[in-house]
């Protein structure tokens, strides 16, 4: 994070760790396959993005069966 005092504004920065995990999770949503999400969780179970396209998933799941 960078912080301008000047202007009163921050910027976030991405790492190119969180940058190349953000481009696997594109082109995994890009396949509308649950499991390629998944897959992605066991290597990097903190990435946002994954963890809210998983989540949407199993709602939607459980909301089609009636639970």
């Amino acid at each position: 994070m960078r912080f301008d005092p000047d202007m009163g504004l921050f910027q976030f920065e991405m790492s190119p760790e969180y940058l190349s995990m953000q481009e696997q999770f594109e082109s995994a949503s890009m396949t509308f396959d649950p499991q390629s999400i998944a897959t992605l969780l066991q290597f990097q179970p903190w990435h946002c993005d994954t963890l809210i396209q998983m989540v949407t998933f199993v709602h939607n799941s459980c909301s089609n069966f009636g639970l």
